[in-house]
């Protein structure tokens, strides 16, 4: 079965290629491939973790592949009508002359001033929270560590403990997320238009980073990666450096991927999330290959319960939790349904079970495509927008929202990541501050910028770079 659901992945895979012309960055084959990926994992794997998979999983995956094909197949239908694509857009005509996103430097320090701030007020709770849990580690791996493992799987005991996180952490964290991934697009904007980068830019990015380990997550790292990946590649076409498919580019996306692996192992260990055994192979399988194992584990021997009150429980449970902690409705805070699975040879593989998990336990075979579809026209409509330039403005902030929601698309394969994000509290807060952060202090729409650009708070390289500042 396996075999037979590679084998369709690739039609599927070849479909959306040859839909896209060629684009093997657009959602379509992107989509395909991160579940190819996976696939090929679990057929490595198959004898270790003694895997068997059903023909209604290979069925509900195909579900899902035929509906996200029908839909981009629409979208690029409609974006290639016979009048032909909107002006400004990198299918047409000769690129402008692209320009360099000025962002006067102390707004940036500033912004750099709070992440400091961010991230040592986070350290000063972890050494608070060892300390009313009764531990003293010694490195700050042990706490990264510790406090992952309380607030992901000890939820009720990470409350007993009555150690809140900090005001100023609750305010600095929105700036912080915000303001750095606008420097984020700032610095690939520029680096795509003028090959310029800022060391202030990088070091906001940077401390960024920092508080995201400093979280024990690698997720919103990885986010940060593929942000920078698609928007840079969306730049270089409208700038007519690349054409979009190149297969150039292939080469530099495969050693990028290497990287990334690298750096994800890396992490583990940094985070204290890897068992003495150092057996990097079963990492490997838990992360890659096992959502569809047990996705398969779930469909053959559980039937999808449908006792929740809430319509979309689980898949969106991250908007109905927000809404219970905004208006303090206990009745709608409640727990996911990823528990541990094992493989067929009782060896544990994870708690993850693809996108189609939680739509299958809210909705069953029914929820699987309009879902899909819904998620499908998104992505394909944003990046058909994405593709042009904007119309007023150097800030395009469709290919920011694209950007950061690009993580989830590629991790469709391993749980319902789009719904989990676009309903949450972080996500929601970090468009509305990204928003009013791009209107106040980019478009300068209160005219602000100029008391920022005094002369004497510059220096006379920049002044000599920018002499309208």
């Amino acid at each position: 079965m396996i075999y037979l659901l590679i084998t369709i992945t690739v039609v599927f895979f070849l479909l959306n290629f040859q839909i896209s012309k060629g684009d093997y960055l657009s959602p379509g084959p992107i989509f395909c491939l991160v579940f190819l990926a996976s696939e090929i994992v679990v057929a490595v794997g198959q004898e270790a973790f003694h895997v068997i998979l059903h023909p209604v999983t290979v069925g509900v995956l195909s579900l899902g592949f035929a509906t996200f094909t029908f839909v981009m197949w629409l979208v690029q239908r409609k974006q290639l009508r016979p009048e032909g694509p909107a002006p400004g857009s990198f299918l047409s005509g000769p690129p402008e002359k692209p320009q360099a996103i000025d962002v006067p430097e102390l707004w940036v320090w500033l912004l750099i001033l709070v992440e400091i701030v961010t991230v040592y007020t986070f350290y000063k709770y972890l050494k608070d929270l060892m300390v009313a849990y009764d531990v003293f580690p010694k490195s700050m791996t042990e706490r990264i560590n510790l406090y992952d493992k309380l607030s992901k799987f000890m939820p009720k005991l990470y409350e007993r403990l009555g150690v809140g996180l900090p005001m100023i952490y609750r305010l600095g964290n929105p700036i912080t997320n915000a303001g750095a991934f606008i420097m984020l697009y700032v610095l690939v904007h520029n680096f795509s238009a003028v090959r310029r980068i800022r060391l202030s830019h990088l070091i906001a990015v940077g401390l960024m980073c920092v508080l995201i380990v400093m979280n024990g997550s690698r997720s919103p790292l990885l986010r940060v990666m593929t942000m920078a990946l698609i928007m840079f590649y969306i730049l270089e076409c409208r700038n007519g450096r690349i054409r979009r498919g190149d297969p150039k580019l292939l080469k530099w996306i495969v050693i990028l991927l290497i990287v990334v692996v690298i750096a994800s192992i890396v992490l583990l260990v940094f985070m204290g999330r890897t068992d003495s055994d150092r057996d990097y192979f079963k990492y490997g399988f838990i992360y890659a290959g096992a959502p569809i194992v047990n996705l398969d584990t779930y469909l053959t021997h559980k039937k999808p319960d449908y006792g929740h009150q809430i319509i979309g429980a689980q898949t969106f449970r991250t908007f109905w939790n927000y809404m219970g902690k905004l208006f303090h409705v206990e009745h709608l805070r409640f727990g996911n349904i990823n528990k541990f699975a094992f493989s067929r040879n009782k060896i544990e593989i994870g708690n993850v079970y693809t996108m189609y998990y939680p739509i299958l336990y809210d909705f069953n075979i029914w929820g699987v495509i309009p879902l899909t579809g819904l998620m499908a026209w998104f992505y394909g409509q944003t990046y058909r927008k994405a593709e042009r330039k904007p119309r007023k403005g150097k800030f395009d902030f469709r290919l920011f929202l694209y950007g950061y929601l690009f993580n989830d698309l590629l991790f469709a394969f391993f749980s319902c990541r789009f719904y989990e994000t676009i309903g949450d509290a972080p996500f929601l807060k970090m468009v509305i501050v990204s928003w009013i952060f791009v209107k106040v202090i980019i478009e300068d729409c209160w005219n602000i910028n100029r008391f920022a650009r005094n002369p004497r708070l510059l220096s006379k390289k920049y002044r000599a770079a920018h002499p309208t500042a």
